[in-house]
């Protein structure tokens, strides 16, 4: 130590040069280097703030993630058709099952069942549903909203009719929001799209006659026998223009397997005749 203190206090000319080229590194006094950290600090300062804006980001990402996941899961939807001359039978996710008449069409979303249990139908299907929350079948014209029972819904060309087989049913008219509820052999009918009425002890085996692949008519329209017929056979029926009055029809028996034992049953009961003009195709008229 004494050693170094004797070269800095030594007066030979190079010592002192030596000496005055020398620069203390720490010669700012507090207050200056506070300053110079001030700044540094400030200058580092907006890295810190781009870190904190990182979570909410991602947390938005996530909403927007999930939000694209439910809009896939709510609506895929899984569509089932049956064309003309047949029936068939589809188990929904929770094990219901519909059946469903010709021409008919049912749609639903699998991925979104767990949290609503909801269908779409156009045509005519008889439904099996498995207890648990709330199930609903809609239509253009109304809605059928139960729990767990079996009944029957017919939804075409302007018509919508319920018929309950087991348990209760709850039926809806979209147009004027009335709503009924059915037991077990009761039938609701909407009429004119407004008025929906409630029909009590109608006969099952009427109504569901297409499940047990039987022909049903009630004082039926000739017209309206025809365009079953042309659902389940698939043919394509013409009424001659000489058939002006209004024929009605009754009969029940298991469906005949062909068309043309079908037109021949109906045919006989009003003195008619049919004659097939191409493929699928054919004509009624009076007997000459």
């Amino acid at each position: 130590m004494k050693h170094n203190d004797k070269n800095i206090s030594s007066d030979s000319p190079n010592d002192q040069e030596l000496f005055a080229q020398l620069k203390v590194p720490y010669k700012q006094d507090k207050s200056a280097i506070w300053e110079q950290l001030s700044s540094k600090i400030e200058e580092e300062s907006p890295k810190t703030k781009v870190r904190s804006l990182l979570w909410p980001k991602l947390a938005a990402a996530c909403v927007v993630l999930g939000i694209g996941i439910a809009s896939v899961l709510k609506f895929y939807t899984t569509n089932i058709t049956c064309p003309q001359g047949q029936q068939l039978a589809h188990t929904l996710p929770d094990g219901s099952i519909v059946k469903l008449n010709a021409e008919s069409s049912l749609s639903y979303a699998p991925y979104w069942w767990s949290f609503d249990r909801t269908v779409e139908l156009e045509g005519e299907a008889f439904f099996e549903v498995e207890k648990g929350q709330q199930f609903t079948v809609s239509s253009n014209l109304g809605n059928t909203k139960v729990l767990g029972t079996s009944f029957n819904i017919f939804a075409r060309a302007g018509h919508y009719e319920v018929f309950c087989a087991t348990g209760k049913v709850q039926v809806e008219a979209k147009k004027s929001g009335k709503i009924i509820q059915l037991t077990p052999d009761q039938f609701a009918k909407l009429e004119s799209q407004n008025n929906l009425v409630k029909l009590e002890n109608i006969d099952a085996q009427s109504t569901l006659a297409w499940t047990q692949n039987k022909l049903n008519f009630k004082a039926t329209e000739l017209t309206k026998v025809l365009q079953t017929l042309e659902r389940q056979y698939a043919v394509k029926i013409d009424l001659s223009n000489k058939i002006t009055e209004k024929h009605i029809y009754t009969a029940n028996y298991n469906k005949p397997t062909t068309i043309e034992e079908a037109l021949e049953l109906i045919c006989l009961s009003f003195s008619l005749k049919f004659e097939k003009t191409t493929d699928n195709h054919y004509k009624i008229e009076p007997v000459d």
